[in-house]
């Protein structure tokens, strides 16, 4: 089994900027940073301590229940406090638990109490994948009598015993 720790999966994000508002931010102003950078979520941080979470279905339900005042309300009236936070060194199934436990979405990442990232279901979803994909061409590889294991990022193509095996996508170790 594989242990795919939080520092890999925000090392692949596309995005390594974290996106932050102050309590006293208005709904509008987190919507309108979560369409342009095409984000689901946004951290509340006041005097850089992180106070919560706002995503677009919060947005979505302010709007719905207060459309009157939806420029006008604060995010501090909104925010949903974080019941969690993960470190770099939390693998991504302690994440998973996590996340399906609590039904989060977001699990903020701190490094010795400093805000560094944000995952998401998304980003731990497809780095299981990514885990279970690897670790079952690695058994198909052991089955077949083929018992080195490709570099980082390698795409295995190998006639052994008989056996053709081709794996298209590219594999991750952890070595």
């Amino acid at each position: 089994m594989l242990n795919t720790k939080v520092s890999e999966v925000l090392a692949v994000k596309k995005s390594k900027k974290i996106w932050c508002l102050p309590s006293e931010a208005t709904v509008r102003d987190a919507v309108e940073i979560m369409r342009n950078q095409s984000i689901g979520a946004i951290l509340v941080v006041d005097r850089k301590k992180l106070v919560g979470i706002v995503s677009e279905r919060d947005c979505l339900m302010q709007f719905d229940l207060h459309p009157s005042d939806f420029d006008y309300r604060s995010l501090g009236e909104i925010v949903e406090p974080c019941l969690s936070s993960v470190t770099l060194e939390t693998t991504i199934r302690e994440c998973f638990s996590l996340m399906a436990n609590q039904h989060a979405r977001y699990l903020p990442v701190l490094d010795k109490n400093k805000l560094c990232g944000l995952v998401s279901i998304g980003d731990i979803v497809r780095a299981l994948i990514e885990d279970q994909r690897f670790e079952i061409q690695q058994l198909m590889n052991y089955i077949a009598g083929y018992h080195s294991i490709p570099s980082n990022r390698d795409t295995l193509s190998t006639a052994v015993h008989g056996c053709q095996i081709n794996v298209s996508e590219p594999l991750v170790s952890n070595e």
